[in-house]
């Protein structure tokens, strides 16, 4: 349905809801919603794995808009994101957890782990799922 002269209206269904983006840029996407509101609250945690509340409430988020500098989280935890290498943006939850989320492995560089909170502390990390 027409809204206005550039905006349709356009029901969410279970397979347009978390879409894949479009692997030529990180965060190009087809978009459903203006607000991202398609890319939460996603059945399948395999995508969505960060856990934040969004305007007040307890949701999750797909894996395409962490890192994306959206702010979609209320405390902003989605933007919580290093630059690790030239073609590895990483949240700052998914460091140092023993899976390899970078391809030249730069997220789990003892390096960068030792710089990290100290191995006597537990910290909750907010990422749902392991890869």
């Amino acid at each position: 349905d027409l809204v206005d002269e550039n905006v349709y209206r356009r029901k969410l269904h279970p397979k347009s809801k978390c879409s894949v983006p479009n692997r030529l840029k990180r965060h190009s996407m087809l978009q459903m919603c203006l607000d991202y509101r398609d890319q939460m609250n996603c059945s399948n945690s395999s995508v969505s794995p960060l856990v934040c509340t969004v305007g007040g409430y307890l949701t999750t988020l797909s894996e395409y808009v962490v890192c994306g500098n959206l702010d979609l989280c209320d405390d902003n935890i989605d933007s919580n994101c290093n630059t690790l290498s030239n073609d590895c943006v990483v949240h700052r939850h998914q460091m140092c957890d023993g899976i390899r989320h970078c391809p030249d492995h730069a997220d789990e560089r003892a390096s960068i782990c030792k710089q990290l909170v100290p191995s006597h502390l537990r910290c909750v990390r907010r990422f749902s799922y392991t890869k």
